[in-house]
């Protein structure tokens, strides 16, 4: 939607328009937003529009972003992107005032020419974060298999544990789980690392295989961890048929 902004100025109904049909498009998306800069003919003023889901099946509510109410320029999401004139990732939050779930806010800037330096305006989207653990089970490739997914700053954003997400960082989460390895995985991952290593998860008692490593997007980072047991599960059955081919021999 930013590259087909680009070079235009649409009028309050086409924004609608546009952010409507990005949430028909992705189910995953709760809210979509549009805002331009005012120019310095007086006749191009400050445009702002957010279009959000309800509880209603295929309903959606508009709102007017550039009230003295909204004021979108005041918001931090877009004073970010613009200043910056980059895409950004917000950290995951519960929407209390609208989806009622977590959901993180990404906001990417467009510009009137492509060679401008300051973006004409800011299209951004609020994500539902239930996507992600619907992914995480659809692609589990063994029994024990837990998903963790964490930002930059160690904010949990998907946990096995639900009440986990958003409520927690890997650091607090190190020390509920007596398991400091989660807060190194964290540095590594900040670091642009990924690896491999084993822990003991005080919360379960299990002992624990984990492979992790940062994500292109948002500089996130995974960790997939599954009991050690199953993972040496492969080189057990080996072992055995090596000692049954042994005594076969002898």
């Amino acid at each position: 939607v930013a590259r087909d902004l680009e070079g235009r100025r649409p009028d309050a109904a086409e924004l609608e328009r546009l952010a409507r049909n990005a949430l028909v498009d992705s189910p995953n998306l709760f809210a979509c937003s549009l805002a331009l800069e005012a120019e310095a003919d007086a006749a191009a003023p400050r445009l702002g529009i957010a279009v959000q889901r309800t509880n209603a099946p295929n309903r959606f509510v508009t709102r007017d972003l550039a009230t003295p109410e909204e004021k979108f320029w005041e918001r931090d999401w877009y004073r970010e992107t613009i200043a910056k004139a980059q895409a950004v990732w917000a950290e995951p939050y519960f929407d209390r005032d609208g989806a009622e779930r977590n959901v993180v806010r990404f906001s990417a800037p467009f510009f009137r020419n492509p060679d401008d330096e300051k973006p004409a305006g800011v299209i951004s989207v609020v994500v539902e974060l239930e996507w992600l653990r619907r992914l995480a089970n659809m692609n589990a490739f063994a029994d024990t298999t837990q998903v963790i997914v964490f930002t930059r700053t160690g904010r949990v954003v998907l946990h096995p544990r639900p009440n986990f997400a958003v409520a927690e960082t890997m650091a607090t989460l190190a020390d509920k789980s007596s398991a400091p390895e989660l807060a190194e995985i964290w540095q590594q991952v900040i670091a642009r690392r990924q690896g491999a290593l084993s822990y003991r998860d005080g919360l379960t008692g299990r002992r624990l295989h984990a492979n992790y490593k940062p994500a292109r997007a948002a500089g996130w980072g995974v960790l997939v961890a599954y009991d050690e047991a199953e993972f040496l599960k492969g080189q057990s059955a080996f072992r055995g048929i090596a000692l049954a081919f042994l005594a076969t021999t002898l």
